[in-house]
């Protein structure tokens, strides 16, 4: 038999659960469109030297791809960032 304190225990840790449960994934979707958005951030502002590297590893067209890949990072980041604030208001 369980005692009734361990039983309301058990109760309100999963009510607890359950109110938090959205917040572990909107960190971590915080933290991962930020992580973008500044690694884009860093590349656009040093945009020919980031290119200048891509030309020393041999890509072909590095400015073209330098800037893509900066601007797909900083607009990802920003996006992911802003889906994620999107979905926690919706869901409130």
């Amino acid at each position: 038999m369980i005692s009734p304190w361990l039983k309301r225990f058990a109760e309100s840790a999963l009510e607890f659960g359950n109110r938090i449960g959205w917040l572990p994934p909107l960190l971590i979707r915080l933290f991962v469109g930020y992580f973008f958005f500044e690694t884009g951030w860093a590349k656009a502002h040093d945009l020919d030297g980031f290119a200048q590297r891509f030309a020393q590893w041999g890509i072909p067209y590095p400015a073209f791809n330098a800037a893509l890949s900066a601007y797909t990072e900083l607009i990802g980041g920003a996006l992911t960032s802003w889906g994620s604030a999107r979905e926690w208001f919706r869901s409130r």
